[in-house]
């Protein structure tokens, strides 16, 4: 059934991600980037609407995380992420 009062939304989601680690002495380093686009569409009704009706999210992000061995049974992880977004 189709009715034009009907609203609607849809979104394509895309993801692209890398990760890679190296241990190096005590410190095992974990780094890493992603990207996301999010593209989305709104169709309102007459009494409930977007502005804009459609639009690309961006966002990106990077990371890096440190995990100390600090004795045999004791470890300490510290890391840090940035990101870039429309929000």
């Amino acid at each position: 059934r189709s009715n034009a009062n009907d609203g609607r939304f849809t979104v394509d989601m895309f993801d692209l991600e890398a990760q890679h680690s190296r241990r190096i002495g005590a410190h095992e380093l974990v780094f890493g980037a992603n990207a996301r686009v999010s593209d989305y569409r709104i169709r309102g009704t007459a009494v409930f609407f977007f502005r804009p009706e459609a639009r690309a999210l961006r966002l990106g992000s990077v990371f890096v995380q440190d995990t100390i061995a600090l004795q045999p049974d004791l470890r300490l992880t510290l890391g840090l992420k940035v990101e870039d977004g429309p929000y």
